[in-house]
């Protein structure tokens, strides 16, 4: 008679297990890639662009540290990068070869 409330009751909790899966894993794999992202690409993007503003003056240089411009800077190209690799790396193969995936053996 009760069967069916516990068959029920069962597939809810398979499928919340599958959900909160998935959902840990994607967190996960954003702050990887919000670390990789910060710790190898940021650096070196933000030396160029210093190297590019090298032939400023030295005056327009201390009024942008001043204001803070660097660290604002730094910020938004740190949310790019990681946006930008979040689409990468999120990407499915279909998305990433041109042509789309080849198909599986049968």
């Amino acid at each position: 008679m009760w069967d069916w409330i516990t068959e029920l009751v069962g597939k809810f909790f398979d499928k919340a297990r599958d959900v909160g899966a998935g959902i840990v894993g994607r967190i996960m794999a954003t702050l990887g890639i919000a670390w990789a992202t910060t710790s190898f690409a940021l650096p070196d993007l933000l030396s160029f662009i210093a190297s590019r503003a090298g032939g400023s003056g030295a005056s327009v240089l201390q009024l942008l540290s001043f204001l803070n411009v660097d660290k604002v800077m730094a910020m938004i190209i740190s949310a790019y990068t990681v946006k930008l690799g979040m689409k990468v790396m999120l990407a499915p193969l279909r998305a990433l070869i041109p042509g789309g995936a080849p198909a599986p053996p049968a």
